[in-house]
Formats: structure tokens, sequence, C-alpha cells
């Protein structure tokens, strides 16, 4: 195959979003969408974050980590009031700042 057959294989590869590229671009479009809510709507401000600044990715390759993740998954809200980086939990503990 010639140069230009190499060539739109690679167009088609960079076209191409990763899970790391869909997240980066849905991060900002929410946090402005908040703002813009704020500002507009009226909607009450969020102290600290919208979202967190990283995510984990994981591979999911048995049943076991299947499980896990599903635990992880249902157990986790009841463990936000506890969560320093939950703006319902940091606008309810009085003694932070």
């Amino acid at each position: 195959m010639g140069a230009q057959g190499q060539g739109s294989a690679d167009i088609t590869m960079r076209t191409r979003a990763r899970l790391g590229d869909v997240i980066g671009a849905y991060k900002p479009l929410t946090t402005c969408s908040d703002i813009r809510g704020v500002k507009i709507r009226n909607w009450p401000p969020l102290r600290g974050c919208l979202l967190q600044r990283d995510y984990d990715e994981h591979v999911v390759r048995s049943d076991e980590s299947v499980l896990n993740i599903r635990e992880h998954s249902l157990n986790s809200p009841a463990r936000w009031a506890f969560d320093h980086d939950c703006p319902q939990a940091i606008a309810s503990d009085s003694s932070r700042t």
C-alpha cells in the first residue's frame, strides 16, 4: 500500500477518542454548564469543586473484579456524608472553613 493509504489510516486513528479524551472534554463542559446555571438560573453555588480532579481507569478482567466494582458503586453513596470532597458533607459540617 502506498503512502497515501497509510496517511488515511493515521487520520482515522487520530480521530478516535480515548476514554481520557472523553472525560477530559466532559469535565469542563459540565463545570461551565453549572457556572452558567448558577448565574442565569439562580442555582445554588457549590462549595469546592464540582467534579473530582482525577479518575481511576481500570480494565475489568474477572468476575471478582466486577463484583468488587459493583459493591463499591452500591456502597459509595452511604459514605458521601463522611467524604470531605463531597459538597453536602462540607456544607453540613460547620467546623470547616
